[in-house]
């Protein structure tokens, strides 16, 4: 898509990226420093619902989007909340996947390169629910918006703001 630059779809935190560009022989902290960084954040309760879809796909369980949640906010592990992954500063621009298209063209800008064709190069196997209220009683709600307060203060999300996909 962006041939010849660094394009990663991995979930990492920030500073992973930087270390493995510059350990991993990538290039210098110079030529780090002087990339464009973004990077795409989403609405939490549709976040948090895929999530829960894809967990239960990949592993069948029979535990409810509650337990799944309380789980998700209970149990130790990286810190890979938007403010953690994006770092203090680092990045120049973030884009929320609401608006993807706006996004293509603000990174080819921002790249100085032409706007690519747009096209679904990882498709979910996954049949997402069109609705993520659904997954959500009050409680579990009320979980996504406190694990999901950076998205929300910053890009406006609200849990009614489902659209289908």
């Amino acid at each position: 898509m962006f041939k010849g630059y660094l394009f990663n779809l991995e979930h990492r935190c920030f500073s992973d990226y930087e270390k493995k560009f510059v350990e991993g022989g990538a290039g210098t902290q110079e030529r780090w420093d002087g990339l464009f960084k973004f990077s795409m954040v989403r609405n939490p309760w549709d976040r948090f619902a895929s999530f829960y879809q894809h967990t239960t796909k990949l592993i069948p369980t029979v535990l409810t989007m509650g337990k799944y949640m309380r789980h998700y906010r209970d149990t130790p592990m990286k810190d890979t909340s938007p403010d953690k992954v994006i770092g203090d500063g680092e990045l120049d621009k973030v884009f929320s996947f609401e608006h993807f298209g706006w996004a293509v063209a603000g990174i080819a800008n921002a790249l100085q390169i032409e706007r690519p064709p747009m096209q679904n190069v990882n498709p979910s196997k996954i049949q997402r629910a069109a609705d993520y209220r659904q997954f959500y009683d009050d409680d579990t709600a009320e979980i996504v918006r406190d694990l999901g307060a950076w998205e929300i203060e910053r890009f406006g999300y609200a849990f009614d703001d489902c659209a289908a996909s």
